[in-house]
């Protein structure tokens, strides 16, 4: 509930007795549709309006971390300077006595990841969850919390990258099927990148490009989502010089190092490119579950050629991957 993520610290506010009904300015809190460690979403009605959108709420715990709070506004001021048909609009911001939230277009439909799960399922393709806890970060771990399932989503939770059996994913029959399964990654990859040009253009590093941030409706348009992570160029630095931030298995030798003065756009392109690497083979470019093996295989090795995994993957496709 609401209640659960305001909770009371010693030295903030008091919450207004609204909140209490579920009411946080102009929006009518709904139900949870997502949390992580920037914030939790949830499905609200927007009272003046009467329309449906994901509101984004900054735990009060979250306040008394300046880091924390400068990220969250961060990346509603990011996003909401992206005026994109595949970025997620930001519709308004605002505090309630100390209660940080922005309001952004309610997606329904499912992320990337959840698509490619539904594929391997399909293809008997085995998976298991990789867990990356040790990994240094931020403590952000962006969830697909724009959206909300549609009738074809999978039912299942998304509690963490996965790794697809080698062995499985190179054994795997190609049909027509695999013809129709390229051609709707590519055109959702084009989607993506025309995207992620327009916030290049506008001073806007993305630094967590990864399948759970990619959303897809149902008429199979691509949204990109969760700029928690973005640098804006015009900006003083948000992360110091060697710490890492991110979701490690997407990102590039560069941002894995911590070196914030070399990171630009080409960051976000590395990590396109690992997602749909990702999204083409069914399998990581790096499918180590060992943190410390990707962390030495990333900057120093090349992924397996995606022809070697699935052999239906144009030549041309396989150069821009």
């Amino acid at each position: 509930s609401l209640d659960q993520v305001l909770v009371m610290q010693p030295g903030v506010p008091p919450l207004p007795d609204h909140t209490e009904s579920g009411v946080l300015g102009d929006y009518r809190i709904l139900h949870e549709i997502g949390r992580g460690g920037m914030g939790v979403v949830y499905e609200a009605e927007q009272i003046s309006l009467g329309r449906r959108v994901a509101l984004k709420v900054l735990p009060y715990a979250s306040m008394l971390d300046n880091t924390q709070l400068t990220r969250f506004q961060n990346e509603a001021r990011a996003a909401a300077s992206l005026e994109h048909p595949n970025v997620v609009h930001v519709h308004s911001v605002g505090t309630e006595r100390g209660v940080h939230y922005f309001a952004m277009q309610l997606i329904r439909g499912q992320s990337l990841d959840e698509m490619a799960k539904v594929e391997r399922r399909k293809r008997g393709i085995l998976e298991h969850t990789v867990d990356e806890s040790p990994r240094k970060s931020s403590g952000h771990e962006p969830t697909s919390a724009y959206s909300i399932p549609d009738a074809a989503a999978s039912e299942e939770k998304d509690v963490g990258d996965t790794v697809v059996d080698a062995a499985s994913a190179a054994t795997t029959r190609h049909d027509v099927n695999d013809k129709v399964w390229i051609r709707s990654v590519v055109e959702l990859a084009i989607q993506a990148a025309e995207a992620l040009e327009h916030a290049h253009r506008m001073g806007i590093v993305h630094r967590d490009i990864k399948p759970s941030n990619l959303l897809i409706d149902a008429d199979q348009h691509l949204w990109v989502a969760d700029f928690g992570l973005a640098l804006i160029e015009a900006d003083a630095n948000l992360t110091t010089s060697g710490s890492m931030i991110g979701t490690l298995r997407y990102m590039s030798p560069e941002q894995l190092r911590g070196d914030r003065h070399v990171l630009d756009h080409h960051t976000d392109i590395y990590s396109l490119g690992t997602t749909f690497y990702e999204m083409l083979t069914l399998r990581p470019a790096f499918p180590d579950s060992d943190v410390t093996q990707l962390m030495q295989r990333i900057p120093n090795e090349e992924p397996t050629a995606p022809r070697k995994l699935n052999s239906a993957i144009p030549r041309d496709l396989e150069t821009i991957v």
